[in-house]
Parts: structure tokens; sequence; C-alpha cells
């Protein structure tokens, strides 16, 4: 219960979820799963398939994307706590179109598609 209360009032503060009323944040806080990575360390790896959303709780990360074959990937997007990423592919169970490499070490809660779909 002490957990949901934490996540809970974290996701309310989530630009996202704020059109969600009491009822749906309870439920939305228990579903969550929080996963934490070491800085440098893969999130998210461009074009594996896509079954998971999160959402930034603690640190810093960045997305890079290939832009050139046989290129290294660049840099396109910085988030930071309340930020999210993995919607897309979520929604339209395509490949991951970036990389997110943890900038520092740092929590996400996860949501995968099957409570995803529950949720809506």
């Amino acid at each position: 219960l002490k957990k949901r209360s934490k996540h809970e009032s974290f996701i309310r503060s989530v630009k996202l979820f704020s059109t969600l009323n009491s009822y749906e944040l309870q439920n939305l806080a228990e579903v969550l799963q929080p996963v934490k990575y070491k800085k440098g360390e893969y999130i998210i790896t461009e074009s594996e398939d896509g079954d998971t959303f999160f959402v930034l709780e603690k640190g810093k990360a960045q997305a890079t994307k290939t832009l050139s074959p046989g290129c290294p990937p660049k840099v396109v997007m910085h988030y930071a706590k309340g930020d999210y990423f993995g919607e897309l592919a979520l929604i339209r169970n395509a490949p991951r179109a970036a990389n997110v490499v943890a900038s520092t070490d740092c929590t996400v809660l996860i949501l995968d598609r099957d409570k995803f779909m529950r949720m809506l």
C-alpha cells in the first residue's frame, strides 16, 4: 500500500496522466512496476520489439538513434523525472524507433502491453 501511494503521488505529477481521476490513478499505480538501471545501461534498444511503456521516476536518460547506416547513434532526446517513452511501439505494435540509455543511475516505472490494454 505504501509503495502504491508513493507511485500514485508521483504519477499524479506526470503530465500524461493529469486527466486521470483518483480511481484511474490508483489502478495505474497498482500495475506500474519499478525497474532500476545503472548509468550507461540500455533501457530500450533500437529496432527491438516494443511491448513496454516507461515513465522515468528517478535519474536521467537519453534517446539515441542511428541516422545513417554504419554511423554511431546520435543523441536525439533527453529525458528527466516525469518524462515517458516507449508509448509508440506499445500503441503501434512496431519495433523501437530509438535507443534509450540511462545517463545516470535511474528508476523507471514500466507498464507492459497487456496491462496497458486492460487499462484502456
